[in-house]
């Protein structure tokens, strides 16, 4: 019974003892477990707080750079604010300065202005006074040019008076010339004609003359110029009888050679007579008509 109960002892020492061995086992398997969780958890935990870190220090140098750039920025625009500001003085100065060359031109030009205008009204004045004087000239002139145009007028017209009464004794004279030198060509005519119907050409004793007439004489039948009576001869004895025949007859029949004579000496031969001659007279009633 003894040895029973020992063997039951030593049976729960050993189940206690391989209870407990269990216990320790599975506690250090628990230990090692939490061990491994925990370091785990660090090794999660030093991963977030290094990712924390990497993006704390991004996030700073994010925060870095913006500031950097904002500094950057407000420095820029500061610039720009002060070069804006300095060109806006720079024009405002300059507009000032245009401005005041303005006036000074506007000034000068105003200057000249009234300076021209000022030379414009003294140049008018004498243009003026000059104007007046020369009309005044010209109207003492014109009225002297009237005086002596009046006057040459007068004198002008006495001298035409003068000249036309002396001029109307000169017609005059050369009328009754001109009326004495035709009837002195009637009476030559008629005495020619006397002549030649007194057979005074066909004497074969009688020989015409060379001398010139004092008075050339023109056939008008044949538009011939006579200056002798030996042209005169020849021309009646030429052609000149044919003409005749052509334009006169008696009674139907043809002229007779003295009766071409005596009717050219009559009709056709005439004197040229080179000033201004009277009328001729009408034909007689006893001279003979072709």
């Amino acid at each position: 019974e003894k040895d029973v109960r020992k063997w039951k002892e030593e049976l729960l020492d050993q189940r206690r003892r391989m209870m407990e061995e269990k216990l320790l086992h599975a506690e250090f398997k628990r230990e090692v477990q939490l061990q491994a969780i925990v370091k785990k958890a660090q090794e999660e935990e030093a991963k977030v707080n290094e990712i924390a870190f990497i993006n704390t220090l991004e996030a700073q140098n994010k925060r870095h750079d913006v500031l950097s750039k904002l500094k950057e920025y407000e420095q820029r625009l500061n610039e720009l604010q002060e070069e804006r500001q300095r060109r806006q003085e720079e024009k405002q100065a300059r507009d000032e300065a245009v401005q005041e060359r303005k006036r000074a031109l506007e000034a000068e030009r105003q200057a000249r202005v009234e300076e021209l205008l000022m030379k414009r009204k003294e140049q008018e004045a004498r243009i003026e006074q000059q104007r007046q004087e020369k009309e005044k000239a010209r109207e003492d002139a014109a009225r002297e040019r009237a005086r002596d145009r009046e006057e040459r007028l007068a004198a002008l017209t006495a001298a035409q008076q003068e000249a036309m009464e002396e001029l109307q004794k000169k017609i005059q004279l050369k009328h009754d010339e001109s009326i004495r030198r035709h009837m002195e060509q009637i009476e030559q005519r008629k005495e020619k004609a006397a002549e030649l119907s007194s057979g005074r050409h066909a004497n074969t004793d009688y020989a015409p003359k060379l001398t010139p007439y004092e008075r050339k004489k023109q056939c008008s039948l044949c538009s011939v110029l006579i200056s002798s009576e030996v042209y005169l001869f020849s021309h009646i004895k030429g052609k000149h009888q044919q003409a005749v025949r052509e334009n006169s007859s008696i009674q139907g029949r043809e002229l007779s050679d003295e009766e071409v004579e005596h009717l050219s000496l009559k009709k056709y031969i005439i004197d040229i007579v080179v000033e201004s001659a009277a009328p001729a007279e009408p034909l007689k009633d006893g001279e003979e008509r072709q």
